[in-house]
């Protein structure tokens, strides 16, 4: 059996950054960095002054991944992770890759939670990952918090995550829709990113984002179908006064104010993300 011709650092670089020019990936010199840096556990600023032989296994790996990468997977589910509120939070397939859209919302629960030491209970509906509850649990030491999802694959990851982050201790997931079978009105903080994007949009999408989960992307012919069907049990997860804040998409802020408002919630405020956009609805329940 012939050996495969040993590689080094500069050879894979130059290799992996060929595949992915020809696939037409963006930045296809800088992807190509990140994964190799992951792979072999060393830095993207050490990988030009690092030109040592590579083993074979290490070879396979960067190539099997660049590869992966050309087929427009996305670049978190092959490295199995993504930052998120200063938190490495696991993701696969199986839920949707957090985005920095949404720690906008972690910020406006925080603005509006008086005292961080405060034991607080808090309900995140449609959970995925897990990545707003762990945040929030991280943030308030004190609080404890239940996630709900309709998907188990969903929630075997959030419960990863939720182990991973040692709050085994603080935190419960249950499946079901939204947040159908919680029956008493218990939470003091409601959070839900639920799927927002429009039909018309959905084809239009980059590859990689088709790549996720379409459960917790699509959002019907408006983008606002699932919010519409989880507002009555979110509301009645709530108590009075309890804080509800939901994260919405692109031009949806007056058609989701009513909905929300025709639900025995409260509006408070709306926040923009960095680009401006109306990104999440802060509520109380009334």
């Amino acid at each position: 059996m012939q050996k495969n011709k040993v590689m080094n650092i500069n050879q894979i670089i130059s290799k992996a950054y060929k595949i992915l020019k020809n696939a037409e990936i963006p930045n296809p010199r800088m992807e190509s960095s990140l994964i190799i840096s992951d792979t072999l556990k060393i830095s993207t600023s050490s990988i030009l002054s690092n030109n040592e032989n590579l083993k074979d296994k290490h070879v396979e790996k960067i190539l099997s991944r660049v590869n992966r990468r050309a087929l427009r997977e996305p670049y978190a589910y092959i490295i199995g992770k993504k930052s998120f509120y200063n938190l490495s939070i696991m993701v696969n397939k199986n839920v949707l890759i957090p985005r920095p859209e949404t720690e906008h919302l972690i910020d406006t629960v925080l603005e509006n939670t008086k005292e961080l030491s405060k034991k607080l209970n808090i309900i995140d509906i449609g959970t995925g990952s897990g990545a707003i509850l762990c945040s929030l649990l991280h943030q308030l030491p004190n609080s404890y918090g239940i996630g709900t999802d309709i998907s188990k694959k969903a929630l075997t990851v959030a419960k990863k995550n939720i182990k991973k982050l040692n709050l085994n201790q603080r935190s419960h997931l249950i499946n079901t829709s939204w947040g159908i079978s919680i029956k008493e009105s218990y939470f003091d903080i409601l959070t839900c990113n639920p799927p927002y994007i429009e039909e018309k949009y959905f084809k239009n999408l980059q590859n990689e984002i088709k790549n996720e989960p379409s459960i917790a992307l699509k959002g019907g012919m408006k983008g606002l179908e699932p919010l519409k069907e989880l507002l009555p049990s979110a509301r009645k997860c709530l108590k009075l006064k309890g804080k509800a804040f939901f994260e919405i998409g692109y031009n949806q802020c007056n058609n989701a104010k009513n909905l929300i408002s025709n639900n025995n919630f409260k509006i408070i405020s709306i926040i923009k993300d960095l680009s401006g956009i109306e990104r999440v609805i802060f509520a109380t329940a009334v």
